[in-house]
């Protein structure tokens, strides 16, 4: 199948005809005034129209949201929700909450993404409301643009929700929130676990099983932006996140495997690939947390 060559469906240009939006981006942003920008920037620039961007100030101490502030005041498809400080599901969740697109996509407050990120997700998800569209993600440094593709022509692949996962399990799709788009009642649904790290682990299988398939355009479009004070580029570790990969862990293959059979066999695979990241985890244990291990 070549991919980009269908015009928009006749039913999504009729949703694009309608004062709502067709798409909402859901942004959390906490402490991010150095980021923010960039990453605003780079969603209004998109070549998809029918959109609006919601920005949650998450409780943030610094600038982050007067700037967003900033950016709603000048451009109508910025809407900013500010709440107290809740961690990124709560965050998430809030944003889907106030959303008003029927499909929704996620975006991380300090990453970046393409300008055909929401166009192309959006043709391959072809206006169904049963359908996940994925595209591949690019690490980038901070302060540069999400690079462009080899000129040739990108193919959609389509895969049923049992083989999508099994991608993920093979770390040839990934598991993260964003990236992808999808039908807004999905996360309505299954929210993000409030107050756990691995979020995105913990509920991708069932988002999976609330679609009948799942598209995946061959071309990495979201820019992920590692910084040195991100969740999974710290150096030290405390009980807690180890706590909480486990969870993920065991909430994965609990819904894959109770979703598809046939997956078992891999999943006990997979824990124990897991098993050795949460090795390695608690050799990064902080001093800290080790004398409370001790303690109790």
């Amino acid at each position: 199948m070549r991919y980009g060559e269908a015009p928009l469906s006749s039913r999504s240009e009729r949703w694009m005809s309608k004062s709502v939006p067709l798409v909402s981006i859901v942004v959390p942003f906490y402490n991010l005034q150095d980021c923010a920008s960039r990453c605003l920037d780079s969603i209004l620039a998109q070549d998809f129209v029918d959109f609006e961007v919601v920005c949650v100030d998450d409780g943030s101490r610094d600038k982050t949201g007067e700037i967003l502030d900033s950016y709603a005041r000048l451009d109508e498809r910025v809407r900013v929700l500010h709440r107290d400080n809740g961690g990124l599901s709560a965050a998430r969740n809030s944003g889907v909450s106030a959303s008003r697109g029927m499909f929704v996509s996620f975006v991380d407050g300090d990453d970046m993404v393409h300008p055909r990120y929401l166009s192309q997700l959006w043709r391959a998800l072809e206006g169904r409301e049963d359908r996940m569209a994925v595209c591949g993600a690019v690490r980038i440094a901070d302060g540069t643009a999400v690079p462009d593709g080899p000129g040739h022509r990108r193919s959609l692949r389509v895969m049923d929700c049992s083989s999508a996962a099994f991608s993920i399990i093979f770390n040839e799709i990934s598991e993260s929130a964003w990236g992808k788009l999808a039908p807004r009642r999905i996360f309505i649904e299954t929210p993000f676990p409030e107050g756990q790290l691995y979020e995105d682990q913990s509920v991708i299988c069932a988002h999976l099983a609330a679609v009948s398939d799942v598209a995946v355009v061959d071309e990495r479009l979201y820019g992920y932006v590692m910084r040195d004070g991100s969740i999974v580029n710290v150096r030290c570790v405390d009980l807690g996140q180890i706590a909480d990969y486990k969870k993920a862990i065991e909430r994965f293959c609990s819904d894959a495997g109770s979703s598809w059979p046939e997956l078992v066999r891999y999943l006990t695979w997979w824990q124990a690939f897991c098993a050795v990241r949460i090795h390695s985890l608690a050799s990064r244990l902080s001093d800290e947390a080790k004398g409370r291990e001790i303690d109790e």
